[in-house]
């Protein structure tokens, strides 16, 4: 793989970095990967290479290259990083990548080294969606660090081209991108911050995968931070899971580290609190609920649909929180069993909330919807179990570490449609 051709140009609002990558191991044709900021110059390094490289390790990893070569420098604690980074996904995914678990190959990285900029007064990003987690980091924040100190979050990233504008059926989505920054207004306006909105394109390298949560997520966020690098000197990003449910995953705690240059700080924030917790902390706070956006199907006339599964799941838990009622941009009211019986359709990154969800309910005397969240539970173990590749797949993965695969040279597949990821950036 080579990336090449770097470009930095304004347009109108915007400054867009642009680059164009070509593969060597792969007969695909050469792509140009842009990414378009709504922030001003003073945001930006010269002949930065970062997000490109960023953007390209796991589809280089997953479509078997055996090296990147840029054409100009990257920072050689990134270089570093991003090895350890490798590290983590091939011991992780090794079987999906098809490698052996004990001497996985890396990608090459080929660049010059660049010299670090001229340190820059401390100034720190989240990536926000106006979903629970970011608001979530974006509240702990405020409440714990002060307005003055370093840590206190200035600059929020909002991304088009990671969920909105990824689903054809659904066209670009540009006026559904524009019509949330308006209902995020209030809030920005209350907590003095400085909204940035990208649009990219980095998911065309490998749009028809499915590896976005386990595998790309992390680093494609901190492909658009490391962007902004000229005044980002540190960036969080907010966590997914609690602590004692965390598992291999795009966003992880020893995964962001390692997407660090030596001029921007990644972090992974907030695995501190289950998700039930994050929603009480969050719901309150009047102008956050007032914002809340969790949906995938919400259209330039609401932000939230109100009953698909996203939706339901934290219905449930404001519910537990005893603030559902206030939540006035998730539509359709408290779900009851039957509803969430139909409606609550579980995935491998959703069933870890589960049992603390149902523990909760339990708590405030809701046994009924305790109870449809367990048999949700079971039929998503059902369904696991009744898959005979699944099955296989585990067998050979855990007892026979890969014989089979290896034997038959099965190699990972790519799903052939676009993934629907149920977590916003």
């Amino acid at each position: 793989m080579k990336i090449f051709d770097l470009s930095h140009q304004q347009e109108g609002g915007y400054q867009v970095l642009s680059a164009s990558i070509s593969w060597e191991e792969s007969d695909r044709p050469t792509q140009q990967i842009s990414f378009r900021y709504g922030a001003d110059k003073s945001y930006f390094i010269s002949e930065n290479y970062h997000p490109f490289l960023l953007a390209a390790v796991i589809p280089a990893i997953r479509r078997g290259e055996r090296r990147i070569h840029v054409e100009g420098a990257i920072c050689p604690w990134l270089k570093d990083n991003l090895l350890s980074f490798m590290s983590y996904m091939t011991n992780w995914y090794w079987y999906k990548y098809d490698v052996d678990k004990d001497d996985a190959p890396l990608v090459t990285i080929e660049a010059r080294s660049r010299q670090p900029e001229i340190r820059k007064p401390a100034n720190t990003g989240a990536f926000f969606s106006g979903g629970v987690d970011s608001l979530y980091t974006l509240r702990r924040n405020r409440l714990n660090i002060p307005r003055e100190h370093p840590g206190s979050i200035n600059d929020v990233i909002f991304v088009h081209g990671f969920d909105m504008g990824t689903r054809p059926k659904r066209g670009t989505e540009e006026d559904y991108f524009k019509y949330v920054i308006d209902e995020l207004k209030g809030l920005l306006d209350e907590t003095g911050l400085n909204l940035i909105p990208v649009f990219t394109n980095l998911r065309q390298l490998d749009p028809y995968t499915d590896c976005w949560l386990d595998e790309y997520m992390g680093s494609a966020m901190a492909a658009v931070a490391h962007g902004l690098s000229g005044r980002l000197t540190d960036v969080l990003v907010s966590s997914s899971y609690e602590i004692p449910k965390l598992h291999p995953f795009a966003s992880h705690p020893v995964i962001e580290p390692r997407l660090s240059s030596y001029d921007l700080r990644v972090h992974h924030d907030g695995e501190r609190l289950s998700r039930v917790e994050r929603v009480k902390m969050v719901s309150q706070w009047p102008i956050a609920l007032a914002s809340l956006r969790v949906c995938f199907f919400g259209d330039q006339t609401q932000l939230n649909c109100g009953k698909c599964p996203k939706c339901l799941r934290t219905k449930l838990e404001l519910l537990c929180a005893g603030k559902l009622q206030e939540a006035c941009t998730l539509p359709g009211g408290e779900p009851t069993a039957s509803i969430v019986r139909a409606g609550l359709h579980l995935q491998s990154d959703t069933i870890q909330f589960m049992s603390t969800l149902r523990r909760a309910l339990q708590g405030i005397g809701r046994s009924d919807l305790a109870r449809a969240v367990k048999y949700k539970e079971w039929e998503y173990a059902l369904a696991y179990a009744v898959n005979w590749r699944n099955v296989f797949k585990s067998i050979d993965r855990v007892i026979f570490h890969g014989m089979f695969k290896r034997m038959f040279r099965v190699k990972a597949p790519v799903v052939e449609k676009p993934v629907f990821t149920e977590k916003p950036s």
